[in-house]
Formats: C-alpha cells, sequence, structure tokens
C-alpha cells in the first residue's frame, strides 16, 4: 500500500510550562496506481514522561465530546489494505505433520518464498546487511528447489521462476558481495601497519562507490513492475507447487533419495574428473554443486533424520572451505584490477600488501578442501541414500 500522510502536530504544556505531551492529527490517503482510492484520519496522543495523569485524561475527554472515536490500536498499513491484512499470510505453515512428497516440495518453497517476503523491506532500508543476505539465500534455495525437484515438476513453469530469481539473486549479489569484500578488506587493512591506512581508505572508497552503485540498481529491480509480479508468482508456487501426476507413482522416500541422488551424484562425478591441481574456477563449481546438494538435503531432513542433518553439515564444511578460497580468489582480482585504476603508488603498494593476505589464505584453503572432501564422501553418511 502507498500512503500520503499529512500531519499536524500541537504540543502541550500545563500553566506552568511543563511538557505534557503532543497531539498528532494525520490525514492518510491511501493511493492506488496514481488515484486515491480511499481516505481516513488518525488522531493520536504522544504522552510526555512524568506528564500528570489528570490532564492527559482531561485531554481525552475534550477530544472525545470534539468527535474523536474509541482508541483503535489498528496500524496505518492495516487500516489501507483493509480486510485482507486481517486475514492469515498466504505463507503460513500448514499445521500438523508433513503428509508427503507433495507437502516436502510445498513446504520448502514456502520456507524460502516467507524469508524473502520477511526481508524485502529490509532490503529496501538498507541499514542491516543480514537482511541483504538472508534474500540472498531465498533467492538461492528456491531456484535450487526448483531445480532439485525438476524431475517432478512442470518444467516451463520452474524455468521461467528460476529465470527471475536469477535476475532478482543477481541484483541480491552484487551489493552483497560487495559487503563482504568489503568487510574482508576491511579486516585485512587493519593487520597492515597504521602508515599504510590512509592509501588503503583510498582504495577502498572505490569498493564503496561500486556497492553503492550496485545498491541503486538494485533499488531499481525492487521496485519494478517484474518484481512485484515475481512475488506472487512465487506465492502461489508456495501454495500450490506444480507437480507431474508422476510425482504420486513411487514411495516419498524413494522421491526424496532421487532428489538428493541427483546432486550428489553431480558434485561426486565432478569432482572425480578435477586434475591434480584444479583451477580456480573449477573448485568454485564444486562448491556451487556442494550447496545444491546440501540444499536437497535438508529438505529431506524430515523423512531421514539425524545421517541427513550429519551429512548436511559435512557439506556446509565443504561450501566453507572453499568459500574461503573463492573469497580470496575474487579479492585479489578486485584488488589488482582497482589498483591498476587509481595509478597512486602508495596504493598500489598497499593492495600488494592485501593481495599476499589473500592470496595465503586462498592457499590455505586450497590444501584444506580435499581433507574435508573425504569426510563429506565416506560412505557413513550415505547410508541412506
Amino acid at each position: 500500500a502507498r500512503l500520503r500522510t499529512t500531519r499536524r502536530a500541537v504540543r502541550l504544556r500545563t500553566a506552568q510550562g511543563s511538557p505534557i505531551g503532543e497531539v498528532v492529527d494525520d490525514d492518510v490517503i491511501v493511493v492506488g496506481g496514481d488515484a486515491p482510492v480511499r481516505a481516513f484520519r488518525e488522531l493520536e496522543i504522544e504522552v510526555a514522561d512524568g506528564a500528570p495523569e489528570a490532564h492527559t485524561t482531561a485531554i481525552v475527554a475534550r477530544l472525545r465530546a470534539a468527535g474523536a472515536g474509541a482508541p483503535d490500536p489498528t496500524p496505518k498499513i492495516v487500516r489501507a489494505l483493509g480486510p485482507r491484512a486481517a486475514e492469515p499470510s498466504d505463507l503460513d505453515a500448514v499445521p500438523g505433520p508433513t503428509q508427503g512428497f507433495r507437502d516436502v516440495v510445498r513446504d520448502a518453497l514456502r520456507a524460502s518464498v516467507a524469508k524473502l517476503v520477511t526481508h524485502d523491506a529490509g532490503v529496501r532500508r538498507g541499514e542491516d546487511a543480514e537482511e541483504l543476505h538472508q534474500a540472498r539465500v531465498a533467492t538461492r534455495r528456491l531456484r535450487a528447489h526448483l531445480r532439485t525437484f525438476r524431475p517432478l515438476v512442470e518444467a516451463p513453469w520452474a524455468d521461467a521462476l528460476r529465470v527471475d530469481l536469477q535476475w532478482v539473486g543477481t541484483a541480491l549479489g552484487a551489493v552483497r558481495d560487495a559487503d563482504v569484500l568489503l568487510d574482508r578488506l576491511e579486516g585485512r587493512l587493519a593487520r597492515l601497519p597504521s602508515r599504510d591506512h590512509a592509501a588503503g581508505e583510498r582504495l577502498l572508497d572505490l569498493l564503496r562507490a561500486q556497492r553503492e552503485e550496485a545498491r541503486e540498481h538494485l533499488l531499481v529491480v525492487l521496485r519494478s513492475h517484474r518484481y512485484a509480479e515475481l512475488l506472487e508468482r512465487l506465492v502461489d508456487a508456495a501454495r500450490a507447487p506444480r507437480l507431474l501426476p508422476r510425482a504420486d507413482d513411487e514411495t516419498d522416500e524413494d522421491l526424496l533419495r532421487a532428489a538428493v541422488r541427483r546432486p550428489w551424484n553431480h558434485l561426486r562425478n565432478a569432482v572425480e574428473a578435477l586434475p591434480d591441481d584444479p583451477a580456480d574456477p573449477d573448485l568454485h563449481e564444486i562448491r556451487k554443486r556442494a550447496k545444491r546438494v546440501r540444499y536437497a538435503v535438508e529438505v529431506a531432513e524430515g523423512a531421514f533424520g539425524k545421517p541427513a542433518r550429519a551429512f548436511a553439515r559435512e557439506l556446509t564444511e565443504i561450501q566453507d572451505v572453499l568459500g574461503e578460497h573463492q573469497d580470496g580468489v575474487v579479492a585479489t582480482e578486485w584488488l589488482r584490477t582497482s589498483a591498476a585504476q587509481l595509478e597512486d603508488q602508495p596504493t598500489a603498494f598497499v593492495a600488494g600488501e592485501l593481495v599476499a593476505l589473500e592470496h595465503e589464505a586462498a592457499l590455505a584453503a586450497r590444501q584444506a578442501w580435499p581433507r574435508v572432501w573425504r569426510r563429506v564422501s565416506h560412505k557413513k553418511h550415505r547410508h541412506w541414500l
């Protein structure tokens, strides 16, 4: 809802000048498109600390005598939305135990759509980086779920959702990646000698500007009709996923096993195909595949319990160690490119110092990941598959 509020405020004091509070009189117009659709008036008394109760009681009595209605704590946004605002959320969890495979798919989509909607306002405000992170995770999970269940859902429907989710996710990711990189490099810069900090800050100012540009683009995306329509489609998907009839041909556990086994086999085959000294992009691809498996395993946790949870934890480890490697690679590339743009000798020197730290971190992660992979790939975690 879009509201236009005209506010009039009157401050009240006792005869001796002590504050009683403020009477706030709001005329609110609810705008639909470009035209007003309805209006309401809201009167509120903001009582000052220590204001005499007799005075506030007298003020309320005067306002009621002048025509003010009974107290009503309904928020403006709920008034604006009307009766629909009092209905249960479209994304409320269905009470009771999960009944079968269809319920598992629905609940997986519902949880991620709810996460995206919940953090939407926080992303727009831009005051908490965690809001952005959670929204991006939601788009990633949704894309992964639609991919995991692709053999059992209507392909054109799922593919169209995945395309638009990737569009939103790319815009979220540009800001989130800048946040992660900035936080990482600020920590690295703090480890350098203090005489290098000024040049380092000039370098990071470039990243801050890039981050702001990415955020402006993100806001354009979030304010678009395409995004609003996507949210409606996602809510519909969460309430009634378009599963194929053959989703009812096998037992629920067999369907869930197959949903996990497919991405797991893809991950295992990709690891086996790696050379002894894999390229950085190859390791990044392994991380993405591990994340897809983890998301699928987490969906199956309700059916397979403790073994699935243990497997998900191991997959998180491989994702984390390869994430550290990728962060080091990305930071190194950004530092090289940015130092060349600035053409400033002190800044280039600091960039070199930071590159050395990032190279060290990436190398440590590269050396650690095979050991983590051996734990992940151990058969004890996969007997339920």
